[in-house]
């Protein structure tokens, strides 16, 4: 069985992300939490309510943007500490890693 989840990034990253994978990390868009970690989102509703809530507010107009699509094993060690959002303290192998839609050409 294969999990389905949704992360957003900047579209200068994808060639790294593609070949290395998603590192947990306290980012820029991330500085509230202490510890690293990969922020990935359940579902496209989840998705499309963060961008319209808060997320949308995270990134400059002029910051291109993509949609990686993530399909992880059943096993693979995820939390959450809130419904919409899911959290992976490992790193996601880019083979769990694709391009779903660059968000600028929607």
């Amino acid at each position: 069985m294969i999990l389905a989840f949704y992360h957003v990034t900047l579209k200068n990253n994808l060639s790294s992300i593609l070949l290395s994978g998603l590192f947990p990390q306290v980012g820029e868009r991330s500085a509230k939490y202490k510890d690293p970690r990969v922020l990935i989102f359940s579902n496209k509703i989840a998705l499309e309510d963060a961008i319209m809530s808060w997320l949308d507010e995270e990134f400059s107009e002029e910051e291109e943007l993509v949609l990686l699509g993530i399909q992880l094993p059943v096993n693979f060690p995820l939390e959450s500490e809130v419904p919409y959002e899911v959290i992976s303290r490992q790193i996601i192998d880019s083979k769990y890693i694709k391009l779903f839609e660059d968000m600028n050409n929607v």
